[in-house]
């Protein structure tokens, strides 16, 4: 299997998928849960801002905006090996791209916070494309937007039906779900 690229999801891989996770341990009711939830989706298709997220989330479970914006755009790297993986590794050997669910201006302010300024070759984000994973279109857009075939594309992500999704399309696929070690592996293997 040669690999010339690997697209990392965000949150979930990279970063700690702060949003799902607050709502699962929030004790909020299973009715609040699901309307958080759409407003996630309607964020990451680019239908809502940060501001009317926010706003939202404040009506719906009482947390200030202020509140919001700082656990989200507090959120700490799953495992910093990765991220120095990544950085000092893999930049050097494959194209990167980011493909994440996600606000773009949030996206975009995490990962300068986390000095990925110019590491990956492009970011695929939910909110521009008007797609989310593990929808076809996002995966075409993103092999459409590329050089390298998709056969040589690995494409990691910690949603199981994200990754299904990507080998449909063509492109290689690796679950992230056991941490970095165990993918660190993985890519010495192939």
């Amino acid at each position: 299997m040669k690999i010339r690229a690997i697209a990392f999801d965000c949150f979930g891989v990279l970063l700690n998928d702060y949003g799902h996770n607050w709502v699962e341990s929030s004790g909020l009711p299973a009715d609040i849960q699901a309307e958080v939830h759409a407003l996630f989706r309607k964020r990451d298709l680019g239908e809502i801002d940060n501001v009317a997220y926010y706003a939202a989330i404040q009506e719906l479970a009482g947390i200030e905006p202020a509140v919001m914006e700082a656990r989200e755009y507090g959120v700490q790297p799953i495992d910093p090996m990765l991220l120095h993986y990544i950085k000092n590794t893999l930049a050097s050997r494959y194209e990167l791209y980011i493909a994440s669910n996600a606000s773009a201006s949030l996206l975009e302010d995490l990962l300068k916070k986390d000095g990925f300024t110019g590491i990956f070759a492009h970011i695929f984000v939910s909110s521009k494309m008007g797609v989310i994973k593990p929808e076809p279109g996002f995966y075409q857009y993103l092999l459409q937007n590329v050089s390298i075939p998709a056969s040589e594309i690995l494409f990691v992500d910690d949603r199981k039906p994200n990754v299904d999704a990507a080998i449909t399309a063509g492109m290689q696929g690796y679950h992230y779900c056991h941490g970095f070690a165990s993918f660190n592996e993985y890519l010495r293997r192939l």
